[in-house]
């Protein structure tokens, strides 16, 4: 028999980052993350859901959420009010790689001290992924494995099971942070699942939101603190490579200005600046994302 192989200290930290939201019925609605400390990320559908509110309310919610971080703190009940919100209305009507949607991030009451935020990075296809759901009829939660899928027109990006066995993503996953096994890190929230088509009705096909569609909502937040991994997937090119070299020096440098920007945003209280400084950032963004997948399809074999 195979070994076990043991969990890493990083999977271990980022068990110890996943939360379950409630209905105030006391009934699980979906799944959350820490992703910094005092802040939890989730999808807008999913808060709406736990208010008894329309999937598609536009205005910010003021009402406070109720959580647990069922690996880190369990019974130990954290409330969490939305500080940064997109709704999921956008998501449909405005299906561009400019308009993220379908995020909220919720600042907490208190922070157990047994939590720990999720470090986040940038997939590639074909890495292995896992996530936990809370699936009706399963409150405790379930995991659900597969590989990820490119980029979608819309910025998802397609997640899929290719097993025959083994839990589908479905309703409860959504807002479950997606953890690549080979980056070791988080690369994506759980959106939404496939509906079954008649010529697919085992389809275990999913959709998240990437990181770079997240950066956009917690950069407004001031001070965030986000643990960002350095690497971008494993790399089966040599670092002799001069384009590879130059396109990583590339990214290094329109992450700094990013960061720049975003501390930039952060700190205005001027709408005309805000506008400004968003739509730089938008540009800013999609470079970054070029690049990156520049660098994804060099290092292709």
């Amino acid at each position: 028999m195979e070994a076990l192989t043991p969990q890493s200290e990083g999977f271990q930290a980022f068990k110890r980052s996943l939360a379950r939201i409630f209905h105030s019925n006391g009934t699980v609605v979906g799944a959350g993350f820490a992703i910094a400390p005092g802040y939890l990320i989730t999808c807008a559908h999913v808060v709406t859901a736990a208010l008894n509110l329309p999937a598609d309310s536009q205005d910010s919610p003021q009402q406070p959420i109720e959580l647990e971080f069922l690996l880190a703190a369990q019974g130990e009940r954290v409330t969490g009010q939305v500080v940064a919100w997109l709704p999921y209305k956008v998501a449909i009507d405005a299906p561009s790689l400019a308009n993220p949607a379908d995020i909220a991030i919720l600042k907490l009451d208190r922070t157990p001290e047994t939590l720990t935020p999720v470090t986040v990075g940038e997939g590639a296809w074909g890495h292995q992924f896992r996530i936990l759901g809370f699936p009706t009829g399963v409150p405790v939660g379930i995991w659900a494995s597969g590989v990820l899928r490119e980029q979608m027109g819309n910025g998802w990006v397609s997640i899929e099971d290719i097993k025959a066995q083994g839990r589908s993503i479905e309703q409860g996953f959504s807002g479950a942070p997606v953890w690549d096994e080979t980056l070791e890190a988080v690369v994506g929230m759980v959106v939404q699942a496939e509906r079954p088509q008649k010529n697919q009705p085992n389809s275990k096909v999913a959709f998240m939101l990437p990181v770079s569609q997240l950066r956009t909502v917690w950069s407004r937040i001031p001070g965030i603190d986000i643990r960002i991994d350095s690497g971008v997937g494993a790399s089966p090119t040599p670092p002799s490579n001069p384009r590879l070299r130059g396109l990583q020096a590339r990214l290094k440098d329109v992450s700094e200005e990013i960061a720049i920007g975003e501390a930039q945003l952060a700190a205005t209280n001027d709408d005309v600046s805000r506008i400004r400084l968003e739509r730089q950032l938008e540009i800013l963004y999609d470079r970054y994302n070029k690049i990156e997948q520049q660098i994804k399809n060099l290092r292709v074999i």
